[in-house]
């Protein structure tokens, strides 16, 4: 959480003062807030189902998301557009929350399987 607040910060610092790009922040904060994002679903499936049934079910839940997405209409969907500054901090906490969330759920299904 700090490293990417640091990161962050300093980013913006540099656009503001028009040495950075805006788009090169974003991709700094998003991939890895999406790397964790991965990890903590996947670690918790893992752990209760094993490794290899785990995995499996990851696959078939991101392709399931991917065909949504392709198969859902987007003329009808509304626009809406955040400033970088309000949704970059929100992501932050969001990918904390649920790292937090997948941390717990790890180490409950750990215990029960250790029983």
């Amino acid at each position: 959480v700090v490293l990417l607040s640091s990161i962050s910060s300093v980013a913006m610092s540099l656009i503001s003062k028009g040495v950075m790009p805006s788009g090169l922040l974003m991709v700094m904060i998003l991939l890895p807030c999406i790397g964790l994002l991965v990890l903590s679903v996947l670690l918790p499936m893992i752990i209760r189902l094993g490794s290899e049934k785990g995995r499996m079910l990851y696959l078939l839940a991101v392709g399931v998301m991917g065909a949504v997405t392709v198969l859902l209409p987007t003329e009808n969907l509304p626009a809406f557009h955040l400033s970088t500054a309000l949704w970059l901090p929100a992501l932050i906490l969001f990918t904390v929350c649920i790292n937090l969330l997948s941390i717990s759920l790890s180490i409950r299904f750990y215990k029960r399987k250790m029983t």
